[in-house]
């Protein structure tokens, strides 16, 4: 045993050799570690890894309104990298301990709250403005005159303020009712002289998604593979979904088409009989669907066709229309216009024109008087 131990037992020799090596280790690591350091002040290549460094796009956004709509888009916004900066003008002051709240989402994009009063200075500089009902919407027994009655101030004073701070941005209108709401903003634009109709537009965004849902689930697919244009206005009294030009093709019996058209068209009154408030969470996530083809748009994206309300003859002896746009770096960059469509559709779409003028003119009267047709 005691042989064994001095065969095996570290010498005097050996722990100076053993302290030279780690001494020699230590100098070549260090050496490599300031060699890396030169290389990458250099400009030499990094390992390969991921890079850390906040990623962030370089669109602001203003979502200018209150309640559980804005919310519900600033959430889903503040997932999209394009964006840097979301902007939450709130205009019943009540989302302050909100928009807080969703600061700790763990995305780049950086959230900023705003009170009413400062509306100017939340929507300054903006590259999109989201204008939104000012507070969760009641829906009651109103149709859209009755609708634009209620947000018809708000709507005039928001558009004036954003002439003055962000004259150059994507207007998105979804006050309701956007049939009126869009025209209106228009006008106050259009008397100020620095008006560009292509980037004031209304959206159709909660029409699409409703319809769209309604018939994945009358032909069990999965929404997300569905397209289906929209033409008429943006109501439920002059809505048209043209389910003709569904895509994947699909041949709809009349009995099918005035059911789905119903459906789509009823869902306001059905929500009214159910609870006071209108469609709070599906406004916001139409809403941030919208907004995000128009950054698409702006980002010069290919992903950037939406049907949407905006000032255009696509529809004959109508100001303002519904149908499929394709959104650029300056907003509306091409009208599909009014696609080949049924007969049954056709019918709809003559029928809601006449109603389409008169809900705008009603905006037009407003802005010139006042006074609410």
């Amino acid at each position: 045993m005691r042989c064994l131990w001095r065969r095996f037992a570290p010498t005097a020799g050996s722990y100076e050799r053993l302290t030279r090596g780690c001494k020699s280790l230590s100098s070549s690591g260090g050496s490599n570690e300031r060699e890396g350091e030169k290389s990458s002040r250099r400009g030499g290549k990094r390992a390969p890894g991921v890079d850390c460094r906040r990623s962030t796009g370089d669109l602001s956004v203003a979502v200018v309104g209150g309640g559980c709509s804005a919310l519900c888009a600033t959430i889903l916004l503040k997932q999209n990298p394009a964006i840097r900066e979301i902007r939450v003008v709130d205009t019943d002051d009540s989302l302050a301990a909100a928009v807080c709240d969703i600061r700790q989402i763990d995305t780049s994009t950086m959230i900023r709250h705003f009170e009413k009063e400062s509306i100017l200075e939340g929507t300054r500089n903006c590259h999109i403005v989201a204008l939104m009902d000012e507070t969760d919407f009641t829906l009651g027994s109103q149709g859209p005159f009755g609708q634009f009655a209620w947000s018809a101030s708000y709507v005039k004073s928001t558009a004036e303020c954003m002439l003055n701070s962000c004259p150059r941005a994507l207007i998105a209108v979804f006050a309701r009712p956007v049939t009126a709401t869009l025209p209106l903003v228009h006008e106050v634009f259009r008397y100020s002289g620095d008006w560009d109709p292509n980037r004031i537009v209304g959206s159709a965004a909660l029409e699409t998604m409703r319809v769209i849902g309604m018939a994945a689930a009358h032909l069990n697919l999965d929404p997300a593979c569905l397209t289906i244009p929209m033409a008429g206005g943006v109501d439920s009294s002059t809505v048209v979904p043209l389910l003709s030009r569904i895509k994947p093709l699909v041949d709809f019996s009349d009995k099918e088409h005035c059911k789905l058209v119903g459906q789509v068209r009823s869902t306001d009154q059905e929500l009214c009989e159910s609870e006071a408030r209108g469609p709070t969470l599906s406004s916001g996530v139409a809403a941030a669907k919208f907004v995000s083809t128009l950054v698409n748009g702006l980002k010069n994206r290919s992903i950037s066709v939406a049907s949407a309300y905006v000032r255009s003859d696509a529809l004959p002896g109508c100001k303002y229309a519904t149908s499929e746009i394709k959104f650029g770096p300056r907003g509306v960059e091409k009208n599909y216009g009014l696609p080949r469509i049924s007969p049954r559709e056709v019918a709809l779409v003559e029928r809601a024109a006449p109603l389409i003028n008169e809900i705008g003119a009603s905006a037009e009267i407003f802005f010139n008087t006042g006074k609410i047709k």
